[in-house]
């Protein structure tokens, strides 16, 4: 069964945006997406839909700098 998280009306996305989905790996002690596993974005409804194989804390991770885009 797969995934499903609604991204508030506060997160900013464009449409260049990669999406990225990362686990809390608690030995490394950072995010990791090599448990997220068939990550798809469904734009109108904001929603973010994939398979992860390991339960831990999730995030949404996006740049820094979204909103703010370089040339």
């Amino acid at each position: 069964m797969p995934c499903v998280y609604e991204l508030p009306p506060y997160v900013f996305i464009t449409d260049n945006d990669e999406n990225h989905v990362g686990v809390w790996d608690d030995q490394q002690q950072e995010w990791c997406s090599d448990y997220i596993e068939d990550l798809e974005y469904r734009k109108k409804e904001r929603e973010l839909v994939f398979n992860t194989r390991k339960f831990a804390p999730i995030a949404y991770i996006q740049s820094k700098t979204t909103d703010f885009p370089y040339d």
